[in-house]
This record gives C-alpha cells, sequence and structure tokens, in this order.
C-alpha cells in the first residue's frame, strides 16, 4: 500500500483485468464436468440441510473445536437456492475465483503499480497451481478465505482518498468486516494483524526522513481493522465454541517443536520447489540487474508480498500436515512478488549493457520455461481431479439405483476414514437426485 500515483491512466483500461477472464475459462471445464466429490463435499450438503432445518449448532465445527459459520452458510445458500446441484456449487466456485483475481489487480492498481505488474502479477495467481486444488473441489475454505482478505486490502487502498473522517472510518469498518469473514471461513485468518504491523512499521522506516508521512495512513488503518476483526472473532469463538484453543480437533494440531518445525519446512520446500521454482531465475535475474545498476525500484511491493507470502508459510510450520491448498494465501502474495519481479526483469532487456540484457533474457526464458512446466502440471492434476469425480459419480449413480433401501455396503478401505462416510453422505444426494429424475 502507498499514496496512489497522479498517472491516472494506470486505473484505466481493460487489459490489466484480462486474468478475471482467465480465471472463468479455467473453470469452465469443472463447470461442463461437475461432480461432488468424496471427501467433504457430502457433510457440506448435509450440513446445509441441517441447517435449513433449524439446526445451528455447526456441530462438525463443535466437535473439532472450529468456529468457521460463514464457511457453512455459503454451502447453505447454494443449497437453498439450487439444491444438491454440483454445478451451482462450482459456479459459486467460479465467482468467488474471478473476485478474487479482481481484487489482486484492483489493489495493485489502486496503491500505484503500473498495468503491466498488476496484470502480470493476476495472471500468474490464475495459473497458480494450487488453484486447481482449491477451486476445482468443493469444501475448501482458503477459496472464501483469500476473496475476503483481498477485499479487506482493496477497500484499505481508498483510505488515503477518503475525504472525511467518517468516510476513513467506514473504510476501516468495512475493512475489518472483511477480515472477520475471512477468519468464518479459515480461522487461521487472524494472523493478519501481525502482517499488518510488519508493513506499517517496515514503512515507517522507509519514511523517516520525509515531512509529508501520509503514506503511512493506510497502513496504519489496515493494522487497526485486522486487529479489530482478531479481537472479535477471538470473542466469538470464546462464546460460542466449546473447548478451548490447541485442546481438540483441529486446534490441537500445532505442534510447537523444533522437529515438528523442521519437518513443516521440508515439506514447504517440497511444495515450492513443485510449484514455485519459477521464482528462482526471476529472482536471480533481478538481484543482478540490481546490483550492477545500483537502482533498486519497487522495493515496496516486492517487501510487502513477500512478508504477506512468508507469513502464511510459517504459521503452517508448526502443524501437523501439509497439503496443496493451503498454500493459496502465499500464492497470492508469490502472484504478487513474480509480477513485480517480471516488471524489472522485462525493464532489463533495455538495458544498455549487452551481458545485462543477455542476463535478463536468459532469466526470463528459464522462468518461463519453468512456469510452463507447472502450467502443464496443474492441467494435469485438473484432468486427474475431473476422471476421479466421474468415476466416483457413475459408482455413487450405480448404487443409488440399484441398491436396495436399507442394503449395507462394504467399502473396501482398511481403515475407516472420510471415504467412507463420504459414500453414505453422496450416496444420498445420488438416491434423491435419482428419485427425482
Amino acid at each position: 500500500m502507498s499514496k496512489p500515483s497522479n498517472h491516472l491512466q494506470s486505473q484505466n483500461g481493460l487489459l490489466p483485468y484480462l486474468p478475471v477472464l482467465l480465471a472463468v475459462l479455467i473453470m469452465l471445464p469443472r463447470l461442463i464436468s461437475p461432480q461432488f466429490g468424496l471427501m467433504d463435499d457430502g457433510k457440506s450438503v448435509i450440513t446445509a440441510q441441517q441447517i435449513l432445518g433449524g439446526e445451528w449448532g455447526f456441530p462438525f465445527d463443535t466437535y473439532d473445536a472450529r468456529f468457521r459459520p460463514v464457511y457453512w452458510l455459503a454451502f447453505t445458500l447454494v443449497y437453498w437456492l439450487a439444491g444438491a446441484q454440483p454445478f451451482w456449487f462450482f459456479l459459486g466456485n467460479t465467482l468467488l475465483f474471478a473476485l478474487t483475481v479482481f481484487c489482486l489487480v484492483r489493489f495493485l492498481l489502486n496503491t500505484g503499480a503500473s498495468r503491466l505488474q498488476a496484470g502480470l502479477s493476476g495472471l500468474l495467481f490464475a495459473l497458480a497451481p494450487p488453484i486447481v486444488e482449491n477451486y476445482y473441489t468443493l469444501s475448501k475454505g482458503e477459496a472464501g478465505q483469500v476473496l475476503f482478505l483481498g477485499l479487506s486490502l482493496l477497500i484499505i487502498s481508498r483510505y488515503i482518498r477518503a475525504r472525511s473522517r467518517a468516510a476513513r472510518m467506514l473504510l476501516i469498518l468495512l475493512s475489518a468486516a472483511a477480515v472477520l469473514l475471512a477468519a468464518m471461513c479459515k480461522e487461521i485468518s487472524i494472523i493478519t494483524p501481525g502482517i499488518a504491523a510488519v508493513w506499517w512499521l517496515a514503512r515507517r522506516v522507509a519514511l523517516r526522513r520525509q515531512v509529508d508521512r501520509s503514506a503511512l495512513a493506510p497502513y496504519r488503518a489496515w493494522f487497526l481493522a485486522s486487529a479489530a476483526a482478531a479481537i472479535v472473532y477471538l470473542l466469538l469463538r470464546t462464546t460460542l465454541v466449546m473447548g478451548a484453543l490447541q485442546t481438540q480437533g483441529y486446534t490441537s494440531r500445532f505442534v510447537f517443536t523444533v522437529e515438528q518445525v523442521v519437518s513443516g519446512i521440508i515439506r514447504w520446500t517440497g511444495w515450492l520447489v513443485r510449484n514455485f521454482a519459477w521464482l528462482a531465475p526471476l529472482t536471480a535475474g533481478v538481484l543482478l540487474l540490481w546490483i550492477f545498476r545500483r537502482k533498486p525500484s519497487g522495493e515496496k511491493w516486492i517487501f510487502e508480498s513477500l512478508t504477506w507470502a512468508a507469513a502464511w508459510i510459517a504459521v503452517f510450520l508448526p502443524w501437523n500436515l501439509m497439503t496443496e491448498y493451503y498454500m493459496l494465501p502465499a500464492a497470492l502474495g508469490l502472484a504478487a512478488l513474480g509480477g513485480a519481479l517480471l516488471v524489472h526483469l522485462l525493464a532489463g532487456l533495455k538495458d544498455r549493457s549487452i551481458w545485462l540484457r543477455g542476463a535478463s533474457l536468459l532469466a526470463l526464458a528459464i522462468t518461463a520455461l519453468l512456469f510452463a512446466i507447472n502450467c502443464l502440471a496443474g492441467i494435469t492434476d485438473a484432468r486427474i481431479q475431473l476422471a476421479v469425480d466421474r468415476a466416483n459419480r457413475d459408482m455413487m449413480d450405480t448404487l443409488a439405483e440399484t441398491a436396495p433401501s436399507g442394503a449395507i455396503v462394504l467399502v473396501n478401505i482398511r481403515e475407516v476414514n472420510e471415504y467412507v462416510d463420504q459414500t453414505a453422505r453422496i450416496s444420498s444426494c445420488s438416491r434423491k437426485s435419482a428419485a427425482s429424475r
């Protein structure tokens, strides 16, 4: 965040928003072939039915000492509007995805980034490998979480343009509400005051010699908004959820030991190499330009996006599990980082030194190659997801149509897990769908 540029042309034109259209295109195969999965999708539908039936205890969260009512209410809204039809659930995911890309692009434009930087950042996020795991499947809280976090930042980016104290207070309240909604989708969102504090302090240091320090205002405002949201969330959780933090269920899976943190670092390193290896040559090329040019610029976006990504990685290091969909909040920051670095490296192609031009071209070529490999891996992941869901859907439809009422179904799995439970739930949905036909 910073004081916006006077160059209003960076706010105009549709070109930076093309990644929003790309997000919709990425979701088209999923919309053409929509199926419920056999992990948490059945739980989501059954919970929606319970809520609409008047049961507001959110039983699945109470057991796990979690508090994320917005997560469940989103499924309930879709179910209330369309019933147990997976197409409409995935259409909701498409909307979340497109709006998140829009928030990222618009936020960068509002804070003075060029159209090229904002558009590239949106492109990198839309094509990030964690996208498939989060939007091609249902039941992932990260999809709503990153949208509300992006919306919070987008709201507060207008703070410096507010002309009255009432308008500024309204922006803080709206931004706080967005962070609160993010926490009610994924509770780990309460770390945002820490990110905001680092941004605010770093900006204070950067502006310490300037007389006009009005650029600090949005940072202070977002810290206040995110801190207020975290306090309200914790008060609500303490009041409405039985079980203190770290006593049962998911909240007890943080293990603050050296061994666990080292294990988390190893797991995250592997996933980062798999999904974001293209950042290595990109970073190396930009560092080379900075060393020889001695004219670094745009450090604000690089520092802030790197801080954002690092925070969402660090918070999961003590967690006893790592899976790809946890990377979505970090991917938002890594995409913004990549966009800022790419602008520098593209500028290096016009450098007076033939050696620096050659180094920039080489770094861009390696970056493009690694990014293309990531995209191919993402396509493969999406095709596998669709194939598995189609096979499971066919199995569930056959079960619903052929098994007599009250039949005992044997599931050939050594240990009982989510698959067994979801088979029963999705089978129930398939049976109702078959009956309606």
